[in-house]
């Protein structure tokens, strides 16, 4: 995978993916403009998004109806607000679901590409190089 990662003026930087655009900006009290979210946000969505896809997964392989279903994620940061201390991930179902159904999904959220990628994080390589623009 690769990706282009552009400084679009102020305080936006876009990733560039298959064709796609992911904007973040700063909020206005860190000099941007407030217009989409942060990378760090769009870090955590990332996350979120990943454990959707494996509850929508689940669903589908029970047949159960993804109508009412959705994630709420609350990240904790350190009292320095400098770390990332917890990712709290709730799933949100009808009343509907079973016990079984319910203990079944949280173990198949658990197993997230995104998460398993936090617990076992790569090598971060970071170089310059000449090539701008």
């Amino acid at each position: 995978m690769e990706m282009d990662i552009c400084l679009d003026g102020g305080k936006k930087v876009n990733a560039r993916v298959r064709g796609f655009t992911i904007t973040t900006d700063q909020p206005v009290m860190e000099g941007g403009g407030d217009a989409a979210p942060t990378p760090f946000e769009v870090f955590i969505a990332s996350l979120g998004a990943c454990a959707g896809f494996y509850a929508v997964a689940y669903c589908s392989s029970r047949r159960l109806p993804t109508a009412g279903v959705r994630l709420k994620l609350r990240a904790g940061r350190s009292a320095d607000g400098r770390r990332l201390e917890t990712v709290h991930i709730d799933i949100l179902v009808p009343p509907a679901f079973s016990e079984k159904d319910r203990r079944a999904l949280v173990r198949t959220v658990n197993g997230n590409a995104v998460k398993k990628a936090l617990l076992d994080p790569p090598e971060v390589i970071v170089a310059c190089k000449t090539g701008g623009a």
